[in-house]
Order: structure tokens, then C-alpha cells, then sequence
């Protein structure tokens, strides 16, 4: 009798992943820079370190967020940025 693999939902996987990762284009979205502002923070020490697969960068949700409500509250006080 063979095994076989166990069912797999690909919305059900993208949701999962959706709910714990953020791409540096959701960053971009969000706070309304550039991804080069966005790339600029990480080699400074301001965001935390990513995941990166080919030339897409993840960043945990949990861990991330923090750094960008902070950005985000400084690009408002600023009035610059995503509102």
C-alpha cells in the first residue's frame, strides 16, 4: 500500500504566508517610498534582517512591524509618505 501525500491547498499555503510575510512591495505600498528607501533602512540597521529568494525580500510581520509604524509615524510627522 503506497503513501500519499497529504492534500495541499495552494490559497490556503499563499493565506498562511500572506499572514506572516511582508515583501519590500507591501513596505512600499504601506508607507508610500521607494524600494530603495526601503533597502537603504535595512543596510543602515533600521529594519531587522530578511529573507531573500532571488530578488524578492520577506520580512517576518511580527518582527517588522514595529520598525515600520515607527517609520511610518515619522513620515507623518514629516508629512511625507502614505496617509
Amino acid at each position: 500500500m503506497a503513501l500519499s501525500a497529504p492534500a495541499y491547498d495552494d490559497k490556503l499555503a499563499e493565506a498562511a504566508f500572506e499572514e506572516r510575510y511582508i515583501t519590500t512591495a507591501e513596505i512600499c505600498s504601506y508607507l508610500g517610498v521607494s524600494r530603495t528607501a526601503v533597502h537603504y533602512k535595512q543596510k543602515a540597521g533600521e529594519l531587522p534582517g530578511c529573507i531573500q529568494h532571488q530578488k524578492v525580500r520577506f520580512w517576518e510581520r511580527s518582527v517588522v512591524m514595529p520598525h515600520l509604524e515607527a517609520w511610518k509615524k515619522a513620515l507623518e510627522t514629516r508629512g511625507v509618505g502614505a496617509n
